[in-house]
């Protein structure tokens, strides 16, 4: 889980504005699901609904906003 913090930290950074990144991001994001046992037949999206949880692109927009509203602030 560790790539997976250091992915969303670097998401004001490096933000995949093709599909095609969105796409590879969220595929290495999925990763950890596969392996642990329970989890390995239910999608991505069923755990982040069971669990309550944002995906990667939903993590972005809340950061990107969030970034814009402390540049406003002055802060």
């Amino acid at each position: 889980m560790r790539e997976v913090v250091g992915i969303e930290y670097c998401g004001q950074f490096w933000a995949p504005q093709f599909r095609k990144g969105v796409e590879g991001l969220e595929q290495v994001h999925r990763m950890p699901a596969k392996t642990v046992k329970g989890l390995e037949h239910k999608s991505c999206e069923e755990w982040l609904r069971e669990h309550r949880e944002l995906s990667l692109e939903e993590k972005r927009l809340r950061q990107d906003l969030s970034a814009l509203y402390n540049s406003l602030k002055g802060g």
